[in-house]
């Protein structure tokens, strides 16, 4: 079934959910027991990623809360059925749970969490952070994976920047199926986007300065959105509201003047952070002002938990660093180079 419109998404997702129907049927089957109520757009990007057999890789990129993560089981779903068993997923580490359990729940899958230098299955889908794939490089290569998913995938988009870890994952997986999601393929940059599509195909576009040949430094975009046909799918919420209602949210700002005592909280701890702290003298002040201030617009307790908690951070820091200073000197490596600091010292003052 080619499906050109809502009506034939809708029957589509039918038939998906009930075990029927004729060039999607290979899906059906094994989806008919997946505890999810799929949506059109879903089975939409679910086809979209399995039709072509050349293809090297996709990008979902629907808006955020639109069910990529259901889009992928279903492709995951249907390469498993497949007896394809070498499936890796990427995620932030944040997320390694989230989705051993939504594909256990939903889908019945297989999963398998995998911290530090645990090894791989192919009993079960593998779900790795972004930095334990980038550690464990080597091994990955070694493996002939069926594919590859990479949720938040808009942490690799600057490759192109020569970014050492996306550099690395792009490298491990090249000519491995890839699917990427996220739902800010770019942000500030059309560079950006070049990016993830190298991830998929460094072909696509070409070299980077052919890209901004092509569609920086010239008005393409519809040639540019042409080429992206074939390997980016992306939903908008308000392509949606006819079978998905959203809660309408309505921002309301409340304005309020801080008290003297605040003032002053305020101005003293501005003059620590920038001006008289010695302690974060090396440390990025910025962002610890930033954090500082977070805490200090909530509440002065929150304020003082994050004080103390970066109290006890530095204070740990510098119980470590006394005890290598210590261990040094009992081994004679530091103590000597004191020595030859001061007996340098006592040359330089009566040359």
């Amino acid at each position: 079934m080619e499906i050109t419109n809502e009506y034939q998404a809708k029957y589509a997702a039918w038939l998906l959910t009930h075990g029927r129907g004729s060039g999607i049927e290979k899906m059906s089957a094994v989806l008919a027991d997946a505890k999810v109520d799929l949506n059109p757009h879903q089975i939409n990007a679910a086809v979209f990623g399995i039709q072509n057999p050349f293809s090297k890789g996709i990008i979902l990129a629907d808006e955020v809360g639109l069910g990529k993560t259901i889009e992928a089981g279903i492709i995951i779903t249907q390469k498993w059925a497949e007896e394809k068993r070498k499936i890796i997923i990427i995620v932030p580490s944040t997320l390694k749970r989230q989705w051993a359990a939504e594909l256990k729940d939903k889908f019945y899958l297989p999963v398998q969490v995998v911290d530090g230098g645990q090894p791989f299955s192919d009993r079960a889908i593998n779900i790795i952070s972004y930095n334990n794939a980038y550690m464990n490089e080597q091994t990955l290569r070694q493996m002939a994976w069926d594919l590859a998913v990479f949720d938040e995938a808009h942490k690799l988009r600057n490759v192109y920047q020569g970014n050492v870890m996306a550099e690395s994952i792009r490298t491990t997986f090249a000519g491995v199926f890839k699917l990427l999601l996220t739902a800010t393929p770019l942000q500030n940059s059309l560079l950006e986007l070049y990016g993830l599509v190298s991830i998929i195909d460094e072909n696509i576009f070409g070299d980077l300065e052919s890209f901004k040949n092509n569609y920086i430094y010239k008005d393409n975009a519809k040639e540019l959105a042409e080429r992206l046909k074939g390997i980016c799918t992306r939903t908008l919420r308000r392509q949606v509201t006819e079978y998905i209602k959203y809660t309408d949210r309505y921002a309301i700002t409340q304005e309020f003047a801080p008290t003297e005592a605040e003032k002053r909280l305020y101005a003293d701890l501005t003059e620590y952070i920038f001006a008289r702290s010695t302690i974060l003298k090396n440390l990025p002040k910025q962002l610890i002002g930033m954090t500082l201030l977070k805490a200090m617009s909530s509440s002065p307790a929150a304020l003082a938990a994050t004080l103390t908690k970066l109290r006890n951070t530095l204070k740990s820091a510098l119980d470590k660093r006394k005890k290598e200073v210590e261990v040094s000197f009992a081994d004679g490596t530091e103590r000597d180079a004191y020595r030859s600091l001061y007996l340098t010292g006592e040359k330089l003052k009566y040359a």
